[in-house]
């Protein structure tokens, strides 16, 4: 099955709201299924002071879903820096009116979710986290949930293709029911060095395919370009 696909780029929005709710502990299990991963329940919790990601709402049968920063102190002697880096990732679930949320940000304090990969019928969401401080990370770091959000465990972080400047970028992502998919990254001939093109033109989108067996606990890397596309560009003319 593919997944539909949500992608943000802003690392910083001006949108700011506040959310007010009791306080509960979120429960703590471990998965059995395939490699064992720490699963992490939602909480009740209130999250100050939220940086909105619009594009990141998503609504099933009966169940909504939203992805904000929450405001996060890294830097205690250093306000400012707080005030421009000092957030991390919540999602939001709501149901029936009660509204629970998955804190990242004390695990990733100053990462963003680049990319979102939803499906209803299975139950799945994946998060692809980058680091928004210092530019992209190495690697995305990737959360999923297989039970419509109730819990999450942390995948294999997704490493980027090496040797690409800017970094190759995330461009689509499937997995099939039992767990078998792709992640494809995206670069642009005219961003590499001549030597480092493979002999392709400028305008040569580069794809390199990372593949899992597994839903995202677990990546294999091939170490070269899956193949290339040629963009067509119009001849300038000029009047």
């Amino acid at each position: 099955m593919h997944f539909r696909i949500s992608v943000f780029g802003l690392l910083f929005l001006s949108a700011c709201s506040r959310q007010e709710v009791a306080h509960s502990t979120a429960p703590i299990v471990v998965a059995d299924s395939g490699k064992k991963s720490e699963l992490r329940g939602l909480e009740t919790k209130s999250i100050a002071g939220v940086r909105e990601q619009p594009y990141f709402r998503f609504a099933w049968a009966g169940r909504s879903f939203r992805i904000a920063h929450g405001r996060w102190k890294i830097k205690e002697e250093h306000p400012q820096w707080n005030k421009a880096y000092g957030w991390g990732p919540v999602v939001w679930v709501k149901e029936r009116g009660r509204e629970r949320v998955l804190d990242l940000r004390a695990e990733f304090p100053s990462h963003y979710v680049s990319n979102v990969f939803q499906d209803e019928a299975s139950g799945r969401i994946y998060l692809f986290l980058d680091f928004g401080i210092e530019g992209p990370a190495g690697d995305y770091k990737v959360w999923i949930t297989e039970d419509k959000g109730e819990h999450w465990f942390a995948g294999e972080n997704l490493k980027r293709p090496p040797f690409t400047f800017p970094p190759a970028a995330l461009e689509n992502f499937f997995v099939d029911k039992d767990g078998n998919g792709a992640a494809w990254f995206k670069i642009e001939a005219a961003s590499l060095p001549p030597s480092e093109r493979g002999g392709q033109t400028p305008a040569t989108e580069i794809f390199y395919r990372v593949t899992t067996s597994d839903g995202g606990r677990s990546w294999s890397y091939e170490g070269k370009p899956a193949f290339f596309n040629l963009v067509h560009q119009e001849e300038e003319r000029h009047y």
